[in-house]
């Protein structure tokens, strides 16, 4: 049998309910709220596409879940904000991190999680905001700016302090599918998965393709299980990216055709052999090579 994952989930404070402003507010838009809650992860801020509400909403019309979205994003009676706030595809519970269960303020590994997960959203006004109303830094103490300009895309990543930058030994492959000789990009997304093979199938995956971030974001939103994109565990997600890179369609990559890998991985198990509770055995991690264990089969 396969590993049974626990799934995700939100958790709030029973209060909430009492609050004489969230009672203020309309079925609709309280249901909305709870939505939000729900989808918007433990910080209460992320990259979310509001025409999926109606899907979620099936009797209710768009206009309404539009008039229900104003009623959250209007500032509260004394307040200058309201319960959200949105700005193109970032959605944010204004006091979403405040009333988190899971997060304490002043604990620095909490702190430190918070930043590194706004740095890989969209740059826009509305992420500065949430910096600034929590007082997070940035950057973390002990690492200077970076002197560069700041990327293009608005999905840019840099690594955060403490994070490792070091070369994958793949230089000397005589394969020609290999990486270039820069640093491996580090992301968030290469922590939540299982195995060192993953994050060298997901680092030739990010050396092949022209917009790296937008796929880092794309495949974090599957493990989330956003909508729009196909849910899966990290292991099945470890699988795709394996056998994506094994099969050599790492020499014309699409999104579409990788989305076809993350179907099959659902519909298969674990691979027993190389996993042993999201490790990789002592036989198979000291290799001088990731890459060159991953496409040798």
């Amino acid at each position: 049998m396969g590993e049974t994952l626990k799934p995700s989930y939100r958790s709030t404070f029973e209060s909430l309910a009492d609050d004489a402003d969230f009672q203020e507010l309309t079925p609709l838009a309280q249901a909305v709220f709870w939505s939000l809650k729900l989808k918007l992860g433990q910080y209460g801020i992320a990259v979310f596409y509001k025409e999926a509400l109606p899907a979620m909403h099936r009797r209710a019309t768009d206009q309404q879940i539009q008039q229900a979205l104003r009623e959250l994003e209007a500032p509260k009676l004394g307040r200058s904000h309201g319960w959200i706030r949105t700005e193109r595809n970032v959605v944010w519970i204004v006091n979403g991190l405040k009333f988190e269960p899971s997060f304490t303020i002043t604990n620095p590994n909490h702190r430190t999680g918070v930043v590194r997960f706004v740095r890989n959203l969209p740059r826009l006004p509305i992420v500065e905001a949430f910096i600034t109303h929590y007082e997070l830094d940035a950057t973390p103490a002990g690492e200077s700016p970076s002197p560069s300009p700041p990327p293009t895309h608005p999905l840019s990543y840099s690594p955060s302090h403490g994070e490792s930058q070091e070369k994958t030994k793949t230089e000397t492959s005589p394969d020609n599918t290999s990486p270039s000789s820069s640093p491996a990009r580090v992301t968030p997304l290469h922590g939540r998965l299982a195995s060192e093979n993953d994050r060298a199938a997901l680092d030739l995956l990010l050396s092949a393709v022209s917009n790296p971030n937008t796929w880092v974001a794309d495949l974090a939103a599957s493990l989330d299980g956003m909508p729009g994109h196909r849910h899966v565990t990290p292991i099945e997600l470890g699988i795709a990216l394996r056998a994506y890179a094994k099969n050599g369609a790492l020499k014309n990559p699409n999104s579409a055709q990788f989305d076809g890998y993350l179907r099959r991985a659902k519909s298969s198990e674990p691979d027993r052999a190389k996993t042993q509770n999201g490790a990789v055995p002592r036989s198979t991690a000291a290799v001088p090579s990731a890459y060159g264990k991953l496409l040798g089969g």
